[in-house]
């Protein structure tokens, strides 16, 4: 049995699976205050105590929302406010038990290989789409990380030099522009003007990406507007990966995934545009299907592979 953890700024999330893939136990707490890290560790630990039960425990694996080294080391972890931080090494000589710690959307594209959506390609890209946009790569059945672990940052392929200013440093990311925080931004700026959008129904502040994408299902002229302008924004970034790295598929995850097919039917003319004609032909871009426990299943695999 190996133990696998979702650590999202706002929950953590683990689960026992078993080497088949089958999900036998879960469990989750809320963050919580991470400014004191050693007070932080001691509640993370008994988490995992009350997670491992009984079990034969091989293994822990981790997905966390930072930047980390490829000694598993915590660069930066903005959200949670920690700098040069090695979490696994504590755990692992707390616990006595192996534990592998990687970025979070390196690990859900590995449950999703091993699992999930792309069960049937050796070469591909995934990409989730939340508040940012997050991306890593398959390439050869093996995961690729970069010489720093840092692969597939595509939420920072620059579109708009001078642009929105990022929360990287830098001016005109791709995240600024096509991630679910962009679709909100853009369509609270421009609301006023379109007074007969079904979105007025909804205070400002309220406006949330599934509102967007629910008027746009039921034809709404500015939703649709919004829509189209930030997957558009997306195939520009998608389109710089597949015509540098030719992948068999896009895989597409995070929060904005959840509006299905209607997404891929409005995205797909914008990435046959901006791909070379041969690189798109024989692409599939397909949404992922492990949802929220992909990165479960990915922290896992990592230590059956």
């Amino acid at each position: 049995m190996y133990i696998g953890i979702d650590f999202g700024g706002t929950n953590i999330r683990a689960a026992v699976v078993d080497k088949s893939g089958n999900l036998i136990h879960k469990n989750r707490i809320r963050t919580g205050d991470t400014s004191n890290y050693s007070v932080f560790l001691k509640r993370f630990i008994d988490f995992i105590q009350s997670t491992k039960k009984d079990f034969d425990i091989k293994g822990i694996g981790i997905g966390f929302p930072g930047s980390i080294s490829k000694q598993q080391k915590i660069i930066v972890a903005p959200n949670l406010g920690w700098k040069n931080i090695d979490l696994r090494s504590d755990l692992s000589s707390q616990l006595n038990i192996p534990v592998i710690l990687d970025n979070d959307v390196n690990m859900a594209i590995c449950g999703e290989k091993w699992l999930g959506a792309a069960q049937d390609f050796s070469d591909f890209f995934m990409l989730t789409i939340g508040t940012g946009v997050g991306g890593a790569f398959f390439v050869g059945n093996n995961i690729y990380t970069g010489t720093g672990n840092n692969a597939g940052e595509i939420g920072h392929i620059n579109i708009e030099p001078g642009g929105i200013e990022c929360a990287c440093g830098k001016k005109g990311c791709l995240e600024q522009y096509a991630s679910a925080t962009a679709l909100i931004n853009f369509a609270r700026r421009n609301l006023i003007s379109n007074k007969e959008s079904l979105l007025n129904d909804i205070e400002l502040k309220d406006i949330e990406a599934q509102h967007i994408y629910d008027a746009g299902k039921q034809g709404d002229r500015f939703a649709l507007q919004a829509i189209d302008y930030n997957l558009k924004n997306l195939a520009i970034g998608i389109a710089a990966v597949v015509n540098l790295m030719n992948p068999q598929a896009i895989i597409i995850g995070g929060g904005v995934s959840h509006a299905g097919d209607f997404l891929l039917k409005r995205l797909r003319p914008f990435l046959k545009y901006y791909c070379l004609d041969f690189s798109y032909k024989d692409l599939v871009v397909r949404l992922a299907s492990l949802g929220d426990e992909a990165g479960i299943f990915g922290s896992v695999y990592r230590h059956l592979k």
